[in-house]
């Protein structure tokens, strides 16, 4: 298996990302929502400094990507994260580069000051949840509730 990499995403990445962005609302049944996604994209590849996206690459291939958003919880201690997206195409899964992505986010989230990370995964996705798990993450009985402002 080739090694993967990781590049932050830049502006030229937009068109990729827009078919990334769109496969991984297919594979988690979400509505398409292009208008929302095209404006967080934008902000996103503008430098908007609450946003990370990384290109996660094999082999000179953009085979998924990763975001992570950053803000202040008073519970975690100060600055957190949130893995707000992390896909990865159907034919590189189930080899291990989920869990290479999340150990990246999480060296990435040392460097910016992060003292927590969070991640959101549905109650019925056992696999995902054994996995996260499996890398420390815990599961605080909790929901995750929002309210869009738009």
């Amino acid at each position: 298996m080739n090694p993967i990499a990781f590049r932050q995403a830049m502006p030229s990445d937009r068109s990729m990302l827009e078919r990334l962005l769109a496969a991984y609302r297919v594979a988690q049944d979400r509505p398409p929502q292009p208008e929302r996604i095209a404006g967080a994209l934008r902000a996103a590849l503008a430098g908007d400094p609450f946003v990370r996206i990384w290109l996660v690459q094999q082999a000179s291939h953009t085979v998924g990507y990763l975001t992570v958003t950053l803000g202040f919880s008073i519970d975690a201690g100060g600055r957190h994260a949130f893995i707000d997206e992390i896909f990865l195409e159907e034919a590189v899964r189930g080899r291990g580069i989920a869990t290479q992505v999340m150990r990246f986010a999480e060296a990435e989230c040392r460097k910016l000051g992060v003292l927590c990370v969070r991640v959101e995964v549905a109650r019925e996705d056992t696999r995902a949840r054994t996995a996260y798990q499996r890398l420390g993450f815990q599961d605080h009985q909790r929901s995750i509730m929002s309210k869009s402002l738009l």
